[in-house]
């Protein structure tokens, strides 16, 4: 998903959420208007090059075409950070040239509060870091027997207990096979949807409010019981696609409600 700014030869303009504003298949635009304002009554016509800028941050949007803005910090969705494209809504030829991406806003630096991970640290789930970014609190190994491996530190998560509601912990890897360790998953489809992870009869969960990490017998109110891992980010998180709620992730720093 993206938030995404169009403009077309007669100077119509409009700001859309989830791809392209296509000519086979039109969307409701978040915002959509004329240019107007320009020196000379002079049209906005295409043969000739344009500038173009959008900036996102946080849950706002700007853009500004020829140097003058066309509209300044519109409401957009926060969860669609990290990606930029180039292109049209049908098929016809059109140049691109001095394509620059900058950083914007303060979602580039990691947790301040969050310090390495170390054996013994109870796991939780917090926001996804944005743009792209992956963050050493974040970045989890979905190993091949069904190990939960925890990247920078090396160690895995560890079941205090086979029992309902114990919460889950950062170990040393067992050699052998160990039930705490073992989270079995659908190796190949947790990477391209929402899939459960259990660890024996139990079910990998996490509270959307409290953000603590715990195995239920099944779902309860406030919690999600589902996963996808995406391996460019090594995030495992609890939404696929852009939702409502701000998307959370496995962390090894502890909860800020």
């Amino acid at each position: 998903m993206s938030d995404e700014i169009r403009v077309n030869a007669s100077g119509h303009y409009n700001l859309t959420n989830g791809g392209p504003y296509l000519i086979t298949h039109p969307q409701q635009p978040i915002l959509e208007n004329m240019l107007t304002g320009r020196m000379d009554a002079e049209q906005f016509t295409a043969n000739e090059w344009h500038h173009i800028s959008l900036t996102t941050i946080n849950g706002s949007a700007s853009a500004m075409v020829d140097g003058k803005p066309i509209f300044q910090l519109t409401s957009i969705r926060n969860t669609d950070t990290g990606f930029v494209a180039l292109g049209t809504n049908g098929w016809f030829p059109v140049q691109f040239d001095n394509f620059k991406v900058w950083q914007a806003g303060n979602s580039w630096a990691p947790a301040t509060w969050c310090t390495a991970a170390k054996d013994g640290d109870v796991l939780s789930v917090r926001e996804c870091t944005t743009n792209g970014l992956a963050s050493t609190d974040q970045m989890f190994e979905l190993v091949p027997s069904y190990q939960l491996r925890h990247i920078p530190s090396g160690l895995c998560a560890t079941a205090s207990s086979l029992d309902a509601g114990s919460n889950v912990m950062l170990q040393t890897c067992s050699t052998g096979p160990s039930d705490v360790q073992i989270f079995s998953n659908d190796y190949t489809r947790i990477r391209n949807g929402m899939e459960p992870i259990r660890v024996g009869e139990l079910v990998f969960s996490a509270s959307s409010t409290t953000l603590k990490v715990s195995l239920e017998k099944g779902h309860i109110a406030s919690t999600f019981s589902s996963w996808v891992y995406f391996p460019n980010t090594q995030q495992l998180r609890n939404q696929y696609t852009g939702q409502s709620a701000y998307p959370l992730c496995l962390s090894t720093c502890p909860p800020r409600v």
